[in-house]
C-alpha cells in the first residue's frame, strides 16, 4: 500500500523501532542521483542493545560489483539502510504472506551485479531487543533465506555463470543451517522447514 501511494523520486522503508540519522536521504540521494542505472544504494548502521553502539557490519572488503555475491551468502544490510529509486521498483511487491525474510527476499528480486552502490558510513541505527524477529525467531529466519535463494535460482536459470554461485551459496547455507538445528530443541519442528525450502 506504501510502495503504491508514494510519490517521491525514492522509497526507503522504516520500522517503528528502528532510525535514521538527519543526513541519511541526503547522502544517499547524492550517490544514487550521480549514476543514472543505479536502482538502489545503501549505508553501514549503528547496531544498539542495552545502550551499547557498534557498527553493525565491516564494509572494508566490499565493492559495488561484489554486494550481489556477498548477499548471497547471507544479509548484511538491515532494510532501513536501503535506498531505492522508485521507477525501479514500481511493479515490485512483497510476497503477500511470508513471514520471515520479506526484506531480504525483496531486495534480492531487484539487485544485481551492477545496480547498487554504497557508502561505508553509518547513517541509520538498528536497535535490538527481545523483541526484534531476529532475536526471538533466528533458526526459523534461517531456513526461509534458503527459500529466497531458490527463488533467485529461478531468476537467472540461463545464467549458469550467476546460477553457479547461487547453488553453491545454497549448500553452505544449507550445511551451516543443518549443523544449527542440530543443536537447537527445537530440531524436529524445523527440519522440515529447512528440508522443504
Amino acid at each position: 500500500t506504501g510502495l503504491n501511494l508514494a510519490r517521491g523520486e525514492f522509497i526507503a522503508f522504516l520500522d517503528d523501532d528502528d532510525e535514521l540519522e538527519p543526513d541519511f536521504a541526503d547522502v544517499l540521494i547524492r550517490i544514487i542521483q550521480k549514476d543514472a542505472k543505479l536502482d538502489l544504494v545503501f549505508c553501514n548502521c549503528y547496531r544498539e542493545e542495552g545502550g551499547a553502539k557498534s557498527i553493525m557490519s565491516d564494509f572494508t572488503a566490499l565493492a559495488a560489483s561484489n554486494v550481489f555475491y556477498k548477499l548471497l551468502l547471507g544479509n548484511f544490510i538491515p532494510n532501513m539502510c536501503l535506498l531505492y529509486r522508485k521507477k525501479s521498483i514500481t511493479n515490485i511487491l512483497f510476497n503477500h504472506g511470508q513471514e520471515f525474510n520479506e526484506d531480504y527476499s525483496y531486495l534480492m528480486k531487484i539487485i544485481s551485479t551492477d545496480n547498487v552502490d554504497f557508502i561505508d558510513r553509518p547513517l541509520a541505527t538498528y536497535h535490538m531487543h527481545a523483541g526484534n524477529t531476529v532475536k526471538s525467531m533466528y533458526l526459523e529466519m534461517r531456513a526461509k533465506e534458503l527459500a529466497v535463494l531458490s527463488e533467485l535460482a529461478k531468476r537467472f536459470h540461463d545464467d549458469t555463470h550467476i546460477k553457479k554461485y547461487i547453488i553453491s551459496a545454497f549448500h553452505k547455507r544449507y550445511g551451516i543451517i543443518s549443523r544449527e538445528l542440530k543443536q537447537s530443541r527445537r530440531y524436529s519442528l524445523l527440519k522440515d522447514m529447512v528440508n522443504e525450502n
